[in-house]
């Protein structure tokens, strides 16, 4: 079987335009770095700099919901990566120890200072203490030292899931689950002010602005489950925010995803927004958790994801199809579930799909089972009540 999925990957046909290889970003399939180890950085941000892109996550694990460390990967062109660093790794102790979490982080370069920022949610594994923290580090992918919580008026803030955004005057904003939206100082590091409060927010919020809109994306409360995520607008950061609905067709729980970061890309005089979202796998997060990167539609005051895209090309953000071959009669490269579905009861034969080359850097995708047989994917497990998984009384209680 492993030497049959060496093959077809050697196999698999780049997507090639002009002569040239497309930076093609396929979601919901593993991504691989530089070193052929999947690009494990989940609850993620990017930051460009540099004439580079620079992906920050979650370095997850297959056995445990433990803080592993915070990961770094650059590109070029969002579909080739290269690891960098850990550059937030497990401390010896303290808030992000051996028995710690650590989820959503951070990262913005400060214009005053240049300093780079990290904020991220700390917590114990029974999600009963959590706290923002911040660390710094002078250069991007360099060894961010942690300073601690991050404070307001002398205190830490005592919240999980959390995000930033940097407005077009450099102003940064620390985002936190269920309304908050605090100014940063100057510098970056501590908080200054409690600048609005969005009444019914959820978690995992993300926050773009276009034309003159804030947009405050957020998802409801379902543990390691996806749900149809939601947004608010407002043409003042301060409010009045207003909720306008789902920004993904209903009952498509968010392409299978939960929000973490929406990314602006520069196109000649327009910017292209895309969002960033994660397809938690929990227990298996480093080797099945996939990501959802998606160009995002604006006009006035309303945005949506009308439709999936499997693959994108990254210089023009439009769709791109990914045509097979067949090429055996046992086994085929899976493009996506609703594929597998339709050929599982089909009298014809199983055929191999080849997708995009699994090269250093490049993204690939995982191959199927025989799908005579496939079986239906199994229960996910109950959410433990040791600190396991989430979360108990953490990220699902008010």
């Amino acid at each position: 079987m492993k030497n049959l999925i060496l093959t077809a990957y050697i196999l698999l046909c780049a997507v090639m335009a002009s002569g040239q290889v497309r930076p093609v970003v396929v979601n919901g399939v593993s991504w691989y770095d530089n070193n052929g180890e999947p690009v494990n950085a989940h609850g993620a941000c990017i930051v460009e700099d540099g004439g580079k892109y620079w992906l920050f996550g979650e370095y997850k694990s297959d056995t445990t919901n433990v803080f592993q460390g915070f990961s770094c990967y650059s590109s070029v062109d969002l579909a080739s990566w290269t690891f960098e660093n850990i550059v937030l790794p497990q401390q010896d102790s303290g808030m992000l120890g051996p028995e710690s979490v650590g989820e959503r982080v951070k990262v913005m370069k400060c214009p005053l200072t240049g300093e780079y920022i990290m904020l991220m949610h700390t917590d114990n594994l029974q999600y009963r203490n959590p706290v923002i923290g911040i660390a710094t580090c002078n250069t991007i992918n360099g060894d961010y030292k942690l300073q601690g919580p991050i404070l307001f008026n002398g205190e830490p803030i005592k919240r999980w899931d959390m995000g930033t955004f940097q407005d077009n005057d450099g102003t940064g904003y620390l985002l936190v689950h269920h309304g908050p939206v605090y100014k940063l100082s100057d510098d970056y590091r501590y908080v200054v002010e409690k600048t609005a409060h969005v009444e019914g927010m959820g978690e995992s919020p993300a926050m773009f602005r276009q034309d003159g809109v804030y947009f405050l994306l957020t998802s409801n409360l379902t543990s390691w489950e996806r749900n149809d995520n939601y947004y608010f607008t407002a043409a003042n950061i301060k409010g009045p925010w207003v909720k306008r609905g789902l920004f993904c067709p209903e009952g498509s729980l968010t392409y299978n995803s939960q929000s973490t970061f929406v990314l602006p890309i520069k196109k000649g005089e327009k910017t292209v927004h895309v969002y960033m979202g994660d397809r938690w796998s929990y227990p298996a997060q480093k080797s099945a958790g996939t990501y959802v990167w998606n160009p995002v539609e604006t006009r006035d005051s309303t945005m949506c994801i009308p439709e999936y895209y499997q693959a994108w090309d990254a210089n023009t953000c439009q769709k791109v199809e990914l045509k097979g071959k067949r090429i055996g009669d046992k086994y085929y490269i899976r493009k996506e579930y609703t594929e597998i579905s339709e050929q599982k009861n089909s009298t014809e034969k199983p055929q191999i799909i080849i997708q995009q080359a699994p090269q250093a850097g490049q993204q690939a995708v995982e191959p199927a089972k025989d799908t005579q047989q496939q079986e239906e994917p199994p229960e996910p497990p109950e959410t433990p009540q040791d600190g396991s998984g989430k979360k108990e009384g953490g990220k699902d209680a008010d």
